[in-house]
């Protein structure tokens, strides 16, 4: 699946469109502010966990730290187009390529989302938090989305194997381990 149909399932399934990038935008004055607490956050937990630790301590935290303040505030400010979106898909191969995981990425995006949400709801009224959340939340599962595609695309790529086939094998692989589970 490549970023354009990710793009197109989230716009059918989730009704996402340009106004849940519009109710941020409205708010990128305060949303934007909270950049620097998100970031440190972030940074504080990836320096201070061992195995995460171990992929990032040949790198600059400064330059880390300016890379996810840019893609926070792009994401606030509203600057979500085909560009953005192609930019997530590579940003996910470096993550690949980084030995990022899927867990180790999925639980600090969830970070960003918990500071945000809890931001969100101490500064504005419930239904404007839900509304914000609620399009923060859609834009960073589609950032996942492209992340877990891209180890597919990835694995296909390297391997030289279909797509199809690849997915053949790992529903069937799904469904011998839960068999092996469930025993």
């Amino acid at each position: 699946m490549d970023v354009k149909k990710v793009i197109e399932v989230y716009r059918n399934l989730r009704g996402f469109d340009s106004q849940k990038v519009n109710v941020l935008k409205e708010e990128k004055e305060t949303l934007s502010q909270w950049a620097d607490e998100i970031v440190k956050t972030f940074y504080d937990i990836v320096y201070g966990y061992e195995e995460t630790y171990e992929l990032v301590k040949d790198k600059s935290r400064d330059a880390l730290e300016k890379t996810l303040r840019e893609w926070y505030l792009a994401i606030v400010s509203g600057e979500i187009d085909e560009k953005f979106w192609e930019k997530q898909w590579n940003v996910g191969l470096i993550h690949i390529a980084a030995r990022v995981s899927n867990v180790y990425f999925i639980a600090m995006m969830n970070t960003i989302r918990e500071i945000f949400t809890n931001k969100t709801l101490e500064t504005y009224s419930a239904d404007k938090a839900k509304e914000l959340i609620n399009a923060f939340n859609m834009i960073t599962n589609i950032i996942i989305s492209l992340v877990v595609e891209g180890y597919i695309e990835a694995f296909t790529s390297l391997s030289g194997m279909d797509k199809n086939l690849v997915n053949t094998l790992a529903q069937l692989g799904a469904q011998e381990i839960a068999q092996k589970k469930s025993e």
